[in-house]
């Protein structure tokens, strides 16, 4: 599902631009394993290099390069955990009909800065060396 994927991507390319961290997919907002069995997955390989593929191609290749894809049981099912590093560059979101977007993350909210603050942002955060 497209708007899912989006999700991830938003989530992905907000930790890249901030200090990074990790997106869970298979657990819900409220903390429940719900595992990613209900993404039809066949082969766990098969799963991760799709996810990294979507990656790629939405934020680019630089920036799949700063994520690590793990799969982990809890609860006899399986989540998938993306870890993501704290990216040197700005990432844009670039996917299917949502155009290019850029993303951060403050506390637990991942927000799309107006583009000043954006610019702003950029200008201190990813300074030229």
């Amino acid at each position: 599902d497209n708007d899912i994927r989006h999700a991830l991507l938003k989530e992905v390319a907000a930790f890249l631009n901030t200090e990074g961290g990790v997106v869970l997919i298979g657990v819900s907002d409220d903390q429940n394993v719900t595992g990613i069995e209900c993404d039809d997955f066949k082969n766990i390989e098969l799963y991760i290099r799709r996810i990294s593929e979507v990656i790629a191609s939405a934020l680019g290749e630089m920036a799949a390069t700063l994520t690590q894809i793990e799969i982990h049981e809890y609860d006899g099912k399986n989540i998938c955990a993306v870890k993501c590093e704290k990216s040197t560059k700005p990432i844009y979101c670039e996917f299917k009909n949502f155009g290019q977007q850029a993303f951060v993350r403050y506390g637990n909210v991942t927000a799309q800065p107006p583009p000043k603050e954006w610019l702003d942002y950029c200008q201190h955060r990813f300074k030229q060396e």
